[in-house]
């Protein structure tokens, strides 16, 4: 028996067709508009986004300068350093922005550098990505950014480092210095981060270019390796020198320091020992935080990881094992982080604190390179800065939702009164919580994702007096308070339910499992697999799991999209 479809307590298909259609007829590029009152939509009196659980862990995710990086005007940032007594702080969004704000004054962020106009941003890593600023930037208002520029005859684009001047106020345009460019051949593993050393060098990694053939193990090119060059001299002339206690000084490029790396997205130089961590994501099946010395060697493309790649056996003296291994069931783009030394975290002192981009977890490893998870993530987190206390500040990657700054806090667990059960959460019949609640829209897409088979009831609800807008890309933009409901079942019995609500703080993902009897469905705090009557095995997900696919990229709601809903009765969304 499948899922039952008895008769609908909410508009049939055919109805969210037309509805859909004249609510966005004539819309535009991130356009909404209000339903109409004779759109025949459904009241919604129930089902509405909740306020996600508190935190239950040790530590959690605060947001700070809420009101100066927020909405259009924070989305896709790359990369944050914070404010300090002597300088405002910065962050740098893909788009070619940089914003300044102030410790004192949370209330606003001003754009100091706008570089749009110089940007090739034909890839996903492409754009604005890094900056650093020298060690004296007080005195000489340097600072150093990493972008990608239109190519100049070789290559797909340029990966450009560049010195620009602070005013006091703003980056002078005018100012810019190349200090180094590298042609592209390929759309990612480009030139990713910079920081400033202990040393006062000028440290760069660079992805490989996706060669595995070639870079990350020649010392004749520079991809796939950190650099560490020397860039005081720049006002004498000359770019940058090449410090002669580098490694490889006479044996290839001198600039190079370690090499053997896949696409180091991140790196940190800890303010206290200098030490150096870097997070190279990996290929296939690992993530590595390294600790990275002179000379040293970390295997690529040999070896992802501690595991064979390229060739098998991969057994060499001269590579260094990771300090921090993880699967990519548990992580798929790692991103470095600190070694946390305050005191304020039971446990956690001494421990390095880093994060996953896709899933925006936040994770903990100590000495033993045992990693733990933190805080489950809710949104792409894609670079980690440290204060003066020593207090780990995320970026908030969105490009959709409303990207942001947070910082790492210690967390009270409070009680949470999310509901438990599926019946009680305002989106289901409480007397049949087989069936959506009265508020909710169901809707199939053209091409449905295959599940090992299972069936599959899907549903949406949005608030009372909003609308539905739609971007360039025919991504519908569900308003804050939306819910997408979704029931898997075999032979009529179903299994798991799952709910993605938009709240003011982006999209959150919720799995419930079904009790033997069918009356109600039990929220799981984590991922659980077990093997179903019918012998297949299930995954339930974890909430951050459920953005492993459901990615800002995609527009996060992944079925529910015009290209998607193009059947008959939609036919209408496809002339937006």
């Amino acid at each position: 028996m499948p899922l039952r479809r008895s008769a609908p307590l909410v508009p049939p298909l055919v109805s969210v067709g037309l509805w859909l259609a004249t609510q966005l007829a004539g819309c535009k590029s991130e356009h909404v508009v209000e339903p109409p009152p004779d759109a025949g939509r459904p009241a919604n009196t129930s089902c509405v986004a909740l306020t996600p659980p508190p935190e239950s862990g040790r530590v959690r995710l605060e947001r700070v300068y809420g009101t100066a990086l927020s909405g259009a005007s924070a989305q896709k940032l790359t990369h944050v350093i914070p404010p300090t007594a002597a300088h405002p702080g910065f962050v740098t969004r893909q788009s070619g922005r940089v914003l300044a704000f102030d410790a004192q004054d949370s209330s606003a962020a001003s754009v100091v550098l706008d570089i749009a106009s110089r940007l090739d941003l034909s890839s996903a890593e492409n754009g604005l990505v890094s900056m650093a600023l020298a060690p004296d930037f007080v005195q000489s208002g340097f600072a150093y950014f990493v972008y990608t520029a239109p190519p100049a005859g070789m290559g797909r684009y340029i990966a450009r480092v560049a010195r620009y001047h602070w005013t006091g106020s703003a980056f002078d345009d005018a100012s810019e210095l190349v200090i180094l460019e590298i042609p592209q051949p390929d759309i990612t593993h480009s030139v990713n981060h910079v920081a400033f050393g202990l040393d006062g060098m000028l440290y760069i990694s660079l992805g490989d270019q996706r060669r595995t053939d070639v870079n990350a193990q020649s010392l004749l090119t520079l991809p796939g390796k950190v650099l560490r060059i020397d860039v005081s001299v720049a006002q004498l002339g000359e770019p940058y020198r090449i410090p002669m206690d580098n490694p490889f000084v006479g044996e290839g490029a001198g600039e190079i320091y370690a090499l053997g790396l896949r696409n180091p997205w991140r790196f940190t130089i800890d303010p206290v020992d200098g030490e150096i961590l870097l997070g190279d994501v990996g290929q296939d099946r690992r993530e590595e935080i390294d600790r990275i010395v002179a000379g040293g060697n970390y295997g690529w493309p040999a070896r992802e990881g501690t595991l064979c790649f390229r060739t098998d056996p991969c057994v060499d003296a001269a590579f260094t094992d990771p300090l921090v291994e993880l699967s990519h069931a548990e992580a798929r783009a790692v991103v470095a982080g600190y070694r946390y030394r305050r005191t304020d975290v039971a446990g956690l002192q001494g421990s390095v604190v880093f994060a996953d981009y896709v899933s925006g977890n936040v994770w903990s490893a100590d000495a033993s390179g045992q990693a733990r998870l933190e805080v489950e993530g809710r949104f792409p987190i894609s670079s980690i800065g440290l204060d003066e206390e020593g207090r780990p500040y995320f970026t908030r990657y969105d490009g959709s939702a409303d990207g942001g700054l947070y910082r790492l806090v210690p967390n009270v667990p409070a009680p949470s009164s999310f509901p438990t059960l599926l019946s009680a959460t305002g989106c289901v019949d409480p007397a049949d919580p087989r069936e959506p609640a009265d508020g909710m829209v169901r809707f199939t897409p053209t091409a449905e994702l295959w599940s090992d088979g299972a069936e599959k009831l899907r549903a949406f609800a949005i608030p009372d007096g909003t609308a539905i807008g739609v971007d360039g890309d025919g991504d519908l933009l569900l308003p804050v308070g939306s819910v997408l409901l979704k029931h898997f079942g075999f032979a009529g019995r179903l299994h798991e339910t799952r709910l993605m609500m938009r709240t003011d703080d982006g999209w959150t993902g919720y799995s419930y499992r079904w009790n033997d009897a069918q009356t109600d469905a039990e929220l799981l705090p984590t991922a659980v697999s077990e093997v179903l009557e019918n012998g297949v095995r299930w995954q339930y997900p974890s909430r951050s799991a459920c953005f492993e696919c459901h990615t800002d990229a995609a527009g996060t709601t992944l079925g529910f999209e015009a290209a998607q809903l193009s059947d008959a009765a939609l036919q209408g969304l496809l002339d937006l």
